[in-house]
């Protein structure tokens, strides 16, 4: 709620207690979608280019065996098709094994990696700042302050992040909302915690097969960004 006071007094308008929560928490809430996506697109910006220097790899290496395999034949048969394949072959490979390097793929790599890492901690700062917010027994000023604190962070990360593709970003809005890659089920925790942690009841876990169950599931429901 606002309140305004007096002109005669040269007052203005102040927000009440549970409105600068809320406001806070808004803007909190905005930054964590922000991280939240960015985070996913590095990862998967990240996986991308992982999968083509193994494709790289694993053609250099067939390609490496076959212009051996090529130029033991020719010892025995002496064909021309045998010696150009052998020579396209062994072309083509030295030309896979350059390129990776000229894209400096695992450099890149590891700097989308230290990316999402970054986020990430952020992401998990920011969520926990969100309890804080929801309990209420944290003075506003202070939260505030962790907050400034946090968006700085953000600003920086941001500055340092790599360069992502359009195909990471589908990617990263399927994980996020068809997959649920972020999105963890009760069940899912109750499996890694001890008995006596768990939400559900001990004895529906056994910690190797599922045993029949008497209560209702968790189902995971769509995650949307903020």
């Amino acid at each position: 709620m606002m309140y305004c006071d007096d002109a005669a007094r040269g007052g203005g308008c102040r927000m009440d207690g549970k409105a600068k929560y809320d406001v806070l928490e808004d803007c909190v809430r905005n930054a964590f979608g922000r991280v939240m996506w960015s985070h996913k697109i590095q990862e998967k910006q990240a996986d991308i280019l992982a999968h083509y220097s193994l494709a790289m790899t694993l053609t250099n290496i067939t390609l490496s065996a076959a212009t051996s395999v090529g130029l033991f034949s020719i010892m025995f048969v002496d064909r021309f098709w045998l010696k150009l394949a052998s020579t396209l072959a062994s072309f083509v490979s030295t030309a896979i094994i350059w390129l990776p390097k000229e894209l400096d793929l695992p450099d890149r790599i590891k700097t989308h990696r230290k990316a999402a890492v970054d986020y990430l901690s952020v992401k998990d700062r920011l969520q926990n700042l969100l309890m804080k917010i929801r309990s209420r027994t944290v003075p506003f000023e202070r939260l505030e302050e962790e907050f400034s604190r946090l968006n700085e962070s953000i600003i920086y990360i941001n500055a340092q992040a790599p360069h992502t593709t359009d195909r990471a970003v589908r990617r990263a809005s399927r994980a996020l909302n068809a997959e649920n890659d972020d999105n963890i089920t009760n069940k899912e925790i109750d499996n890694g915690l001890p008995p006596s942690l768990r939400k559900g009841n001990p004895d529906e876990f056994t910690g190797h097969e599922e045993q029949p169950q008497h209560r209702q599931e968790h189902h995971r429901g769509d995650f949307r960004p903020i």
